[in-house]
């Protein structure tokens, strides 16, 4: 019992970390795709 509530809050902070990860990755390709989109945009005119 005791190990598993030590090795609960490392769980939690790893989802945590990750989830952040993920979310950076998120928005660094989210504004590669606009950066793209806008190019394109430009070279139809």
């Amino acid at each position: 019992m005791t190990s598993t509530n030590k090795d609960y809050p490392t769980q939690v902070k790893l989802s945590k970390d990750s989830f952040i990860v993920l979310d950076q990755i998120r928005t660094i390709s989210v504004k590669r795709v606009v950066k793209n989109s806008r190019l394109n945009y430009h070279l139809k005119i």
